[in-house]
């Protein structure tokens, strides 16, 4: 699914992942020739995806730029601010997957308000200033466990002034901890949004 999203909607070859995961996305854009922009707070699995990279060149001709940033994507980077034409992830669900490396997003004790708040609000905005105009922002993600997760990404994406172009479902098999369909959601940012 990554490799058809870049093909679908890379705009300027300038591609951010919000939250890196394990490399398909990395591999994707690296195989489409497509430069790579990704954050991750799990220092451990930014030195993984650096080695797989090398690894990917020694046995590729590819010249597309990788950079990694060890950092969650609620961190403004100010390099990226108007440059990235898609950005495309799976953001963490909330108190779902146990992350214990770097400064996660998700804390025990944390509500899901105050995750919302802090982390999921200041990533969308930072995604807005990323992406040029007509840049792209699909994000994977569900409902699951009694939080509005898609629903509540998609209103503030809207409130963003971000436009709607599609939802895909995804067919991925039942994961019994995930009780909905998975979508992408898909928004283009124009001219006048209000942030």
């Amino acid at each position: 699914m990554a490799k058809q999203i870049l093909e679908k909607y890379n705009v300027n070859n300038n591609y951010y992942d919000f939250s890196c995961g394990w490399g398909v996305r990395m591999l994707s854009a690296l195989s489409l020739g497509i430069n790579y922009y990704g954050s991750d707070p799990n220092t451990e699995l930014v030195e993984q995806l650096n080695s797989l990279e090398k690894e990917y060149r020694k046995v590729t001709r590819v010249d597309s730029l990788v950079k990694l940033y060890p950092k969650g994507s609620e961190i403004f980077i100010p390099e990226l601010e108007n440059t990235i034409g898609l950005s495309f992830s799976s953001p963490p669900y909330f108190n779902l997957e146990d992350y214990r490396v770097g400064e996660q997003s998700y804390k025990v004790g944390t509500s899901y308000g105050d995750w919302l708040k802090n982390f999921v609000e200041p990533m969308l905005t930072n995604l807005y200033r990323y992406a040029i105009n007509n840049g792209i922002i699909a994000i994977n993600v569900k409902n699951f466990n009694g939080n509005n997760l898609y629903n509540d990404i998609f209103k503030m994406c809207k409130e963003l002034g971000l436009v709607l172009v599609e939802e895909i479902v995804l067919d991925i098999g039942k994961r019994p901890q995930l009780n909905s369909e998975e979508k992408i959601m898909v928004f283009k940012k124009q001219k006048g949004g209000i942030k």
